[in-house]
């Protein structure tokens, strides 16, 4: 991989090709800076999908790295600007991303909003495995607030909505089931 001192003039998607790789290999650092250079580069050229692709990409990293106040200001407003430009399967991830952040900053209302709007989007795409990710989150999201049988439904969709399951997870999934046939669902 070029060294990204040595190619500030690189195009965009080579810097975001460059950021890709980078977090593969687990180098957040080297990711953070080709995703700032990418998004700044993808502003200047008016192209707003694909900065608000790299604000989203930063978003993660900077979760990761712990600074959630950071992920989620970077993040907000994203979502409009996938839904102005009808895409809804990246409109689900960035609501994805700031839920995120909104619970890892304990804002678990708020959290649970945008995750629901996430999952509401995943599920018109398809995205199944997405959406189980979500999903989960937002079952443990209404854990946390007291709310059981909410968090049981939601861990069920979820699982529902995984292409395969461990072990672990079918046996979770046949024990989420037993309350639901004493109540005849």
């Amino acid at each position: 991989m070029p060294d990204l001192h040595l190619n500030d003039q690189s195009p965009p998607e080579l810097l975001a090709q460059m950021g890709l790789k980078a977090f593969q290999a687990q180098d957040l650092q080297k990711a953070k800076e080709c995703f700032q250079a990418a998004r700044e580069g993808f502003t200047n050229s008016g192209n707003s999908t694909k900065a608000a692709e790299m604000a989203n990409n930063l978003s993660v990293i900077l979760l990761k790295n712990g600074d959630a106040k950071a992920a989620l200001q970077i993040a907000d407003g994203t979502d409009k600007i996938f839904a102005e430009a009808s895409d809804p399967q990246r409109q689900a991830m960035a609501f994805g991303n700031q839920g995120a952040a909104l619970e890892a900053l304990g804002q678990l209302k708020d959290a649970l909003i945008v995750y629901q709007k996430s999952s509401d989007l995943l599920k018109q795409t398809g995205d199944k495995e997405n959406r189980s990710i979500v999903l989960a989150s937002i079952s443990q999201i209404e854990m946390r607030m007291g709310q059981p049988l909410e968090a049981m439904v939601s861990m069920q969709i979820s699982l529902d909505n995984r292409p395969k399951l461990s072990f672990r997870e079918k046996l979770l999934n046949k024990l989420l089931k037993v309350p639901f046939k004493f109540l005849g669902h």
